[in-house]
């Protein structure tokens, strides 16, 4: 292990958990469930005058041999004009949760068959988190700006209660390559890249929270733009002296998803798997293979869509980090995205997400609720670039300040068939 990890003592990261997926989680399930098919009894398959020009233009090309539905010969992905790309592609960027599997919301992007289709998204997040135990001790210890020493962490390690801290930032880019077996069937590989870092934002964060009369949440304690962390929950530490250097790419996930179609309506279930390959050293992986499945249901009309989604994932276990006896992770997401124009569109974004952390009495079991807003600009009618910011909008000492997200997707060729 390397010197800035100290784990006490090495057990399995994962203890056995009984699945406990949440009345809110539970009930947005069922509604997606359910509303799909309501929602597909009711669609009009009406086609816009711009549609039809569309589709009559690209006769020429022949339709999705799967394509059971459509009465219009569709173009494939390549040569025809995307119109909505969907929800961010925006993962939880809790530090303490990135190297777990985490479904983004499903794409709107409909797939044609052989293509190959390549999104590159990269988010950036500022935490600094303390328990209230925590808090109080920063705060007998008077100093500010001052780095949490050697005496400093086992003072915290001997609080009675769980505690945990910490300040720094992550980003996690994600190089992801989709392939279109059909209109409805898809799969992808995704390849995570993980950083931990100081940070470069805490000045500025200090500045908003001073000018709109926000608490500083005890930042004074610490020096601007370095990285620390502990967690102790009952027996079981977790120490990260200086992660500022940790990055990698870390475990790749497989997924494999179905759509179902209806005019404007579409439900995917898409069901995925992350294989633990990466370094649990620099804390790239959890050390444990793990399993989910998420269902998204997508409304379109002229201008404006509606997007819903609810995962599941079922943690692995591992003897590579600390027994913290982590619940398996759900999350239900919502997203509106509004056309300005023929290239431009606004996403509004919120998810909720209940804290892995469900076996402990500090604040770091409370649920994530965070919210996103961005922008989309689309470019040679099938690729797109967007930009994003999200907050967290409750439960402060839980949940990263901000983040700020980049990503881009086009497809890139065809490996056959007549799409």
């Amino acid at each position: 292990m390397r010197d800035f990890l100290k784990l006490h003592p090495r057990r399995a990261f994962f203890g056995p958990t009984v699945p406990n997926l949440p009345a809110a989680v539970l009930a947005a399930l069922m509604s997606t469930l359910i509303a799909g098919p309501v929602w597909f009894a009711e669609a009009e398959e009406i086609e816009s005058p711009e549609d039809a020009a569309r589709h009559e233009r690209y006769q020429r090309f022949g339709a999705d041999e799967t394509d059971t539905t459509s009465k219009r010969k569709k173009p494939p992905i390549t040569e025809r004009e995307v119109k909505f790309y969907g929800p961010l592609r925006v993962r939880d960027l809790m530090p303490l949760t990135l190297p777990f599997l985490d479904f983004v919301p499903s794409h709107a992007v409909e797939g044609s068959a052989g293509v190959l289709f390549f999104e590159f998204h990269h988010s950036h997040a500022n935490t600094f988190i303390m328990s209230s135990n925590v808090r109080e001790y920063m705060e007998n210890r008077g100093t500010t700006r001052q780095r949490l020493s050697d005496e400093d962490f086992a003072a915290i390690r001997a609080l009675e209660g769980d505690a945990f801290y910490f300040d720094g930032a992550a980003g996690y880019a994600n190089f992801t390559l989709h392939y279109s077996f059909s209109r409805d069937w898809n799969a992808y590989l995704k390849l995570p890249y993980i950083y931990y870092s100081g940070g470069l934002l805490d000045s500025g964060i200090e500045s908003f929270h001073d000018s709109f009369g926000f608490s500083d949440a005890g930042r004074p304690f610490a020096p601007q733009d370095i990285s620390q962390a502990l967690i102790k929950i009952g027996d079981e530490v977790l120490e990260l002296q200086d992660p500022g250097s940790n990055h990698g790419f870390a475990d790749p996930v497989l997924a494999l998803s179905k759509a179902f179609r209806r005019g404007k309506s579409t439900i995917v279930v898409e069901g995925a798997v992350k294989v633990a390959v990466a370094d649990t050293d620099d804390f790239l992986s959890s050390g444990a293979t793990d399993y989910g499945i998420q269902v998204s249901f997508h409304k379109q009309w002229e201008k404006r869509a509606l997007y819903l989604a609810a995962s599941y994932v079922l943690l692995g276990t591992s003897g590579d980090l600390p027994d913290f006896g982590l619940e398996d992770v759900q999350k239900v997401s919502g997203s509106y995205e509004r056309l300005f124009g023929r290239r431009m569109s606004f996403v509004l974004q919120g998810s909720l997400s209940p804290s892995p952390f469900r076996n402990t009495d500090s604040e770091l079991e409370q649920a994530k609720l965070q919210l996103s807003i961005g922008l989309r600009y689309a470019f040679q009618r099938t690729g797109a670039l967007e930009f994003g910011l999200t907050e967290n909008v409750s439960n402060f000492d839980s949940t990263p300040d901000i983040g700020f997200h980049f990503g881009f997707g086009l497809p890139i060729t065809r490996l056959g068939g007549k799409g």
